[in-house]
């Protein structure tokens, strides 16, 4: 029996791709707004996406709800460049170098991401995807012996995204160039993992 699409689920349909698009127009500009100004407001991001501040909170009911969805979106291009660097081949040590390097790759698209001061970035959820990955790489190279022992694995996970925050400051900041902190945020990881080599 043929099912005809009615008007009324056409309608429906169009005003979920409708919202879908605003949401989507919303979080590029507040994407872009945070990165420039970290504190940035509903209305700054409102403005910038040519919308009402009603519209933005139609979307997102807070400040809080609109971050979270910002950083979700670097999470999720964070583990897209990590997974292309493919962490799970070669040494440990060359897998650590590809998934530091994919990562600031994305701090630099994203900057506010390691600059942002708000509760919810605290919450570790936001950092799982990524952390899942450096743990498989952690344990890899611990019981290869590339990697000290010594030190848990869930305290080198939270120590390398803490010097990622720090590195990032720091650029903010003024204090180091984006160049030079690549280079310190490589070293001082693999000193923590208990490894110079760089191959």
């Amino acid at each position: 029996m043929l099912k005809f699409t009615t008007m009324s689920e056409i309608r429906s349909r169009k005003i979920r791709s409708d919202a879908k698009q605003s949401m989507s127009s919303i979080l590029e500009a507040a994407i872009a707004v945070l990165n420039e100004r970290p504190e940035a407001s509903m209305e700054e991001v409102a403005k910038s996406a040519g919308v009402t501040r009603q519209t933005v909170y139609a979307h997102f009911p807070n400040r809080t709800a609109l971050v979270n969805a910002a950083l979700t979106h670097v999470t999720n291009a964070a583990t897209k460049a990590m997974d292309e660097a493919e962490l799970e081949k070669g040494s440990a040590r060359a897998a650590l170098n590809r998934f530091l390097e994919a990562s600031w790759h994305t701090a630099q698209l994203y900057p506010f991401a390691l600059l942002i001061n708000a509760p919810q970035t605290n919450d570790n959820s936001s950092h799982q995807p990524i952390s899942e990955r450096l743990g498989q790489l952690i344990d890899r190279g611990q019981q290869n012996g590339e990697f000290d022992k010594a030190l848990p694995r869930t305290w080198l996970i939270r120590a390398t995204i803490a010097l990622g925050h720090a590195i990032g400051k720091e650029v903010s900041a003024g204090q180091t160039t984006t160049k030079e902190a690549a280079s310190l945020l490589q070293t001082s990881v693999l000193r923590l993992y208990g490894t110079t080599d760089t191959r």
